[in-house]
């Protein structure tokens, strides 16, 4: 699981081209909320706050309308959901521009 704003731990899917996060990582768990690619802008390493130790590696994901402040567990974790979705956001934006 990934914690997203204010400590509050959450549970990420991407697929489909969403970013779709729920409560808890049940196999039946009903979704949040999700975030569509369509809206994704960035994807950037956080600085961690001194006294916060619950944000040991944090990241942010940029949006249309809002920032997402989230922490993974390991600095390997963090690696590789910023590598996934900024490879997400790059072919996106060049699948857009290949169908003008």
């Amino acid at each position: 699981g990934i914690n997203a704003e204010y400590g509050k731990k959450r549970w990420f899917v991407f697929s489909d081209n969403k970013f779709t996060y729920y409560a808890s990582n049940k196999h039946n768990a009903e979704s949040l909320s999700s975030i569509a690619l369509s809206n994704f802008k960035e994807v950037k390493i956080a600085q961690v706050e001194k006294d916060n130790s619950r944000q040991r590696f944090p990241f942010e994901l940029i949006t249309k309308h809002r920032e997402y402040l989230l922490a993974a567990e390991t600095s390997e974790e963090r690696t590789l959901w910023c590598s996934i979705l900024m490879i997400a956001i790059t072919q996106y934006k060049g699948s857009i521009l290949d169908d003008l």
